[in-house]
């Protein structure tokens, strides 16, 4: 987690941004460029892929569109 209190985005929806980092038989860690968020309450997860954010299903391999708006702070914290 990047941070430890939510952030509203421009629907008034909470989440929370996170990052993956990765490490391999105790090597050092890496950031793998895997960014995105959880929205409080549903739970829903969003990565980040090229410019946009998609929903975490397709890195199971689901087709799924960009999705406008997700993890863009509007300024308000919660």
């Amino acid at each position: 987690m990047l941070q430890t209190t939510a952030i509203s985005d421009k629907s008034g929806r909470a989440f929370v941004p996170f990052e993956v980092d990765v490490r391999f038989a105790g090597g050092e860690w890496h950031n793998d460029d895997i960014v995105g968020c959880a929205y409080v309450g549903k739970g829903d997860l969003y990565v980040k892929r090229g410019e946009g954010y998609r929903p975490a299903e397709f890195l199971l391999g689901k087709v799924v569109d960009v999705v406008a708006g997700v993890c863009e702070g509007g300024g308000k914290t919660s």
